[in-house]
């Protein structure tokens, strides 16, 4: 009965051991992260495809040097892995990391993400770094690229041969470059994503953006934030975005906005944005967005509730009576999310409020559906960075 039971426990094994590729992928495909790195023991063809998923999209931001210098002479000693790398996210190197990484990606012909973050100085970055040796004269062709690590000036070649860039980001310029796009016309044909710190960064030409989105900061000068200049894109563009930007009143906001680009299908405010009135409710101004399918408010600044005054006056204190006013007002309207950070209570009850609604409208029927939940995060409800 034992030798029975050793025989079927190896011929387990056996059959584990040559399972196809394509079986091979398929597990892997819908196992954790955890299994992933077990399954990579168990046989050749596990380990291919495992070594596929793990180094398709590396995210590098948050681990230490040691940590990234053991990924780098990984990269080194096994270059076919090279070849998976779709996705690399980099914090600020120094010197002989940036060799070490420039070695790497010579080897990495399909990368097509690329995120370059530079030292937190103040709020902002550095942006400071002139070394783009790392990153020129490289076999892949960039679709997402972000910066805010190289001075920009000094990207003049990189410009030049990366013409697949769909979508730029810039989330802050250096003190020693020039508040202007850093791309001549000719650079960057194929660009319709562009995210830049204020308005004075965005190209002085028509260039066909479908979407921009400004992440500026709190203390930033009003006149850096000319949302009439969006005019000179209304004809392609159809999603913006406006995050820790410096805004006016939201009405008034939404009046420039609809004036500038009134072809909008996706409008997202981040940060700060200035609680107002139902009385200031801005009705004309969302009705003359006769295309806007999609609107995004995350108030990450929400004022304390101490009394029940205030809580009866607080504009992000009702969420779903709220974003319903906004799906009854816009009928294009197919979707609106509307959140707040911090813990806001509840005074009648005692307890904290939801921080976020999401309302959908059913396009059959069209039935609101409603959904209450905890945070979400802008980047991905935002729709900027989609393919």
């Amino acid at each position: 009965m034992a030798r029975r039971q050793r025989r079927t426990i190896d011929s387990e094994v056996a059959t584990l051991l040559h399972l196809p590729p394509e079986i091979c992928a398929l597990i892997c495909s819908m196992v954790e992260f955890e299994t992933l790195l077990k399954l990579c023991r168990v046989s050749h063809s596990f380990r291919n495809q495992t070594q596929r998923i793990v180094y398709r999209s590396v995210n590098l931001q948050r681990c230490s040097r040691a940590k990234r210098m053991t990924w780098f002479r990984s990269m080194s000693r096994n270059p076919q892995l090279g070849a998976y790398l779709h996705t690399l996210r980099i914090p600020p190197i120094d010197l002989e990391e940036g060799q070490r990484l420039a070695f790497v990606l010579k080897k990495c012909p399909h990368l097509n993400v690329l995120d370059f973050q530079g030292l937190n100085v103040n709020n902002g970055y550095s942006c400071d770094a002139i070394h783009t040796w790392v990153i020129d004269n490289m076999p892949f062709r960039l679709t997402h690229f972000t910066n805010s690590y190289f001075r920009s000036t000094f990207l003049t070649s990189f410009w030049k041969k990366q013409t697949g860039i769909k979508v730029l980001s810039l989330p802050l310029v250096s003190s020693a470059d020039r508040l202007v796009f850093p791309c001549h016309d000719g650079q960057l044909p194929n660009l319709i994503g562009l995210e830049v710190p204020n308005t004075l960064m965005l190209p002085t030409n028509s260039r066909p953006l479908q979407r921009i989105q400004l992440q500026g900061h709190l203390n930033a000068r009003q006149t850096m934030f000319d949302l009439t200049v969006l005019a000179r894109f209304s004809s392609t563009l159809t999603t913006l975005n406006l995050c820790l930007v410096a805004m006016p009143p939201f009405p008034s906001t939404l009046h420039t906005i609809a004036q500038a680009v009134p072809n909008l299908t996706y409008l997202g405010l981040a940060d700060k944005v200035f609680p107002w009135s139902h009385q200031q409710f801005p009705r004309s101004e969302l009705l003359a967005l006769k295309r806007l399918k999609n609107l995004v408010i995350l108030s990450h600044h929400t004022m304390v509730i101490n009394d029940a005054s205030n809580a009866q006056n607080y504009t992000f204190r009702d969420l779903r009576s709220m974003t319903q006013l906004f799906m009854d007002t816009c009928p294009s309207l197919e979707q609106t999310i509307i959140g707040r950070h911090g813990r806001v209570r509840d005074l009648a009850h005692g307890q904290l409020l939801d921080r976020t609604c999401r309302m959908q409208r059913v396009k059959e029927t069209k039935e609101l559906v409603v959904e209450m939940q905890g945070d979400v995060d802008f980047d991905v409800v935002a729709k900027f960075w989609d393919a």
